[in-house]
């Protein structure tokens, strides 16, 4: 596996991954966002200013609607594996959601708390605290994610790592492209970079998962 080092601004491209912690941030202020919204009698709740957020409660809503949880749970707690008890440098990839909807998801199942009580404002004080120690864990600045959503911040993701070395682990929350697959394979065969992604598409998300390793 390659070393930490400056591998976070080595690899970025403009529209490159984001430092866990910047996406942390937006995550925290998600929940309030949520909580002042279930606790504010109806009243407005300011909208805000780099995202939106009853998109990421709509692709919570479907994530929470999912029939095999063990599966989707695997899928959610790999990069936090690979990056805080491993401590390998990770990018995690989004495209079929928001880095926000999967970082906030993680956020929850780390700390034992329903997604839904958050999304509710069902919390207590001791969630609070759980919360707290989940986010100190995450700021530590192995974890990266990349916003997918439009596949040529992948290929300039991808055309960075080629040339200037990359992370440890790449995980994908979509099944690859043929040319993205190509591409993948050729930087495997001068790199020790471990590609993973989901063998069956999101609507049939499988535990199985494809990997190419050195």
């Amino acid at each position: 596996m390659t070393d930490q080092g400056a591998h976070m601004n080595k690899f970025s491209p403009n529209h490159g991954p984001a430092d866990v912690r910047v996406v942390l941030r937006r995550v925290i202020d998600l929940m309030q966002y949520f909580f002042d919204v279930a606790t504010n009698d109806g009243k407005t709740v300011g909208p805000r200013e780099c995202y939106d957020p009853e998109n990421i409660r709509a692709e919570l809503n479907f994530l929470l609607a999912f029939h095999d949880h063990a599966a989707l749970r695997k899928q959610i707690l790999a990069p936090y594996t690979s990056s805080v008890v491993f401590r390998f440098p990770t990018v995690w990839c989004c495209r079929e959601h928001d880095p926000m909807t999967w970082l906030f998801m993680l956020v929850c199942i780390r700390a034992k708390i329903h997604p839904k009580n958050c999304l509710n404002a069902f919390l207590r004080e001791s969630d609070f605290r759980r919360l707290n120690k989940v986010s100190h864990k995450l700021r530590r600045p192995k974890l990266s994610l990349l916003n997918a959503r439009e596949p040529e911040d992948f290929w300039l993701f991808l055309e960075a790592v080629d040339q200037n070395g990359g992370p440890s682990v790449v995980y994908c929350d979509w099944q690859l492209a043929s040319e993205e697959l190509k591409t993948v394979e050729a930087i495997t065969k001068h790199q020790e970079i471990l590609f993973v992604w989901p063998v069956a598409p999101p609507a049939k998300m499988s535990l199985l998962i494809y990997q190419i390793v050195l």
